[in-house]
């Protein structure tokens, strides 16, 4: 019997969105990322883990009903309320989750079933499927179908691979004689698809095989797998050499430069919008049913920053709301071509807000600005 999921059908890409991983909760509430309109699409909360045995589950360190998430599940409710796309992280750095799911047909089922339950419990708008440790392309396939079937097409389904996985991998040498690809060894196909990838499996060939079932990706572009200071240059590899569709490709960076390798500061990041909105509406061949730039994210939303150019990138910490309202500004700007917009220093784009995000932190009112983003608000 299928289930049928409450969120709507997903509707045809219109928007580049903005998303944020929120692993460590209430401090401070996501809520503040909802005033007095949504900054981002979508949050995607960290980690769930299926554990041994089977039923075992933890969002991070305890049970998902356990007392201490329940402020967290409040916050869920209030953004899914306001508009805000609630999705759950499996699996990331601790190892296992997915090894669980890639057994035989009643290991499956019984690791399964507790992700299903916690789902329907949860009652959450998707899953985003962070495999970090080997796995088949079979098994994951057997997930997502066995996601879609049970969830309904209302159900988002990502993943997260980092971005040198999405780089076009090249596939069996080819015999000249007959024209055909060689046969590979278990171990030559392994090793062919492991480079670059830490999921063990081909995401081009994911995506042949259940693409039409994936949302987006979650590339991310940092801790060594790639990087915003390029200036946009691998995201140009990944959609010329990859074939990817850029409304698809949801651009990841970290929020703080102790969150991992490759934090990028404002201007670069900003360089690289600007290029990689191009690089999309290139890789698009021009279509007009939309901006064909997938968006950005964010790991992760509790110490985001952002740094004061005009005090030599001091970093502002302490408010971090203030990185989804300034990404989603140069979002914008830079789908719309807004040059003047990208080039403003932080304290004009403080005045901009109307004290909102200013130096006094949370008030004011809204302003242009804000009617301007949104247009980009789910």
């Amino acid at each position: 019997m299928q289930l049928t999921h409450q969120s709507q059908t997903t509707i045809p890409f219109t928007q580049p969105r903005l998303i944020l991983y929120y692993q460590t909760h209430n401090n401070p509430s996501i809520t503040l990322l909802l005033q007095p309109r949504p900054l981002v699409t979508h949050i995607i909360l960290a980690a769930l883990h299926l554990n041994y045995p089977a039923g075992n589950i933890h969002l991070n360190d305890h049970p998902p009903s356990h007392s201490i998430h329940t402020q967290t599940w409040t916050e869920v409710r209030t953004a899914q309320a306001a508009g805000v796309k609630v999705l759950v992280l499996l699996g990331g750095a601790a190892q296992g989750s997915f090894t669980r799911l890639d057994g035989d047909k009643d290991s499956f089922e019984q690791y399964y079933g507790g992700l299903r339950d916690f789902l329907i419990w949860s009652n959450l708008d998707g899953v985003d499927l962070d495999v970090e440790e080997i796995m088949s392309l079979a098994g994951v396939v057997r997930l997502v179908q066995r996601l879609r079937r049970d969830f309904g097409p209302g159900f988002l389904i990502t993943a997260a691979p980092v971005a040198s996985a999405l780089l076009a991998i090249p596939g069996p040498d080819i015999d000249f004689e007959t024209g055909q690809p060689k046969k590979e060894t278990d171990e030559e196909r392994k090793r062919r698809t492991f480079v670059g990838n830490m999921s063990g499996f081909s995401y081009q060939d994911l995506e042949k095989a259940v693409g039409r079932e994936i949302a987006w990706y979650n590339a991310q572009f940092y801790c060594g797998w790639g990087s915003l200071k390029d200036g946009g240059q691998m995201y140009r590899q990944i959609l010329q050499r990859g074939r990817w569709d850029p409304r698809k490709i949801v651009v990841g960076t970290v929020t703080n430069p102790g969150n991992g390798a490759g934090w990028a500061s404002e201007r670069l990041v900003k360089r690289a919008l600007k290029d990689m909105v191009l690089a999309a509406h290139e890789a698009s061949h021009g279509r007009s049913d939309g901006v064909s730039f997938g968006g950005m994210m964010g790991w992760e939303y509790s110490n985001s920053v952002v740094a004061r150019e005009d005090r030599g990138f001091q970093l502002k910490a302490g408010e971090p709301w203030l990185w989804a309202a300034r990404t989603r500004k140069w979002i914008d700007a830079a789908a719309t071509g807004d040059e003047k917009a990208l080039e403003e220093t932080w304290d004009e784009q403080a005045a901009l807000w109307g004290g909102r995000f200013g130096e006094k932190g949370f008030g004011g009112t809204p302003t242009s600005i804000q009617d301007r983003r949104g247009r980009w608000t789910a």
